[in-house]
């Protein structure tokens, strides 16, 4: 999920958003990585925290972080600014599936999709659809797009069932897509009162 909603962190012209919803997104995808690799699990009384093999490295850097500061719940560390957009652009530079380039003395970069990478970019791409009527809603990516503004829409929420629905397979996510909605709404609102 991570390197789907990473996928959509450009634009055409290779830039990075600058959008706080996206890199919340971000976080949360890997949040939910984390639970499908089963390295977080939903105690009776807990979140308890497994090592498993095979992460990618900003999975590996949130699961460490989240060892460290045991008292913090998944919303807080979705929340949390701790790993940036620029951070997911670093890993998909170091992964080999992004080429960094500087702007502006420097001060600011594009990316670029590496050479032999353009069949991985079409399938990481096609998971979340080009739009939100394309998008498959039976996929945790797209709904975290879809709640985020990632296809350069306003935030739009999936319907109930949907959410029930991926709640099954990853019982993480209908609180991940109720902050990010709520964020959304939040943001929205203010941005209203300061106009």
């Amino acid at each position: 999920m991570t390197l789907q909603i990473s996928a959509r962190l450009i634009d055409d012209k290779g830039r990075l958003t600058e959008s706080v919803l996206a890199e919340r997104a971000m976080r949360c995808g890997i949040l939910a990585d984390l639970v499908t690799a089963g390295a977080l699990r939903n105690g009776a009384d807990d979140i308890a925290i497994e090592r498993v093999p095979d992460l990618l490295p900003l999975a590996e850097r949130m699961l460490a972080d989240m060892a460290d500061r045991p008292d913090e719940n998944l919303v807080w560390w979705a929340h949390h600014d701790g790993i940036s957009l620029k951070d997911a652009a670093g890993q998909m530079v170091e992964l080999g599936l992004w080429e960094r380039h500087g702007d502006h003395l420097g001060l600011e970069h594009h990316y670029t999709w590496c050479d032999g990478q353009a069949d991985l970019a079409r399938q990481l791409c096609a998971a979340t659809a080009d739009s939100y009527d394309d998008a498959d809603h039976g996929l945790v990516a797209p709904n975290l797009a879809v709640v985020s503004g990632l296809y350069g829409h306003a935030p739009r929420p999936p319907g109930g069932a949907v959410v029930a629905e991926l709640g099954r397979t990853n019982w993480l996510i209908p609180d991940l897509i109720d902050y990010l909605w709520r964020d959304a709404t939040f943001i929205d609102a203010s941005a209203a009162v300061l106009d």
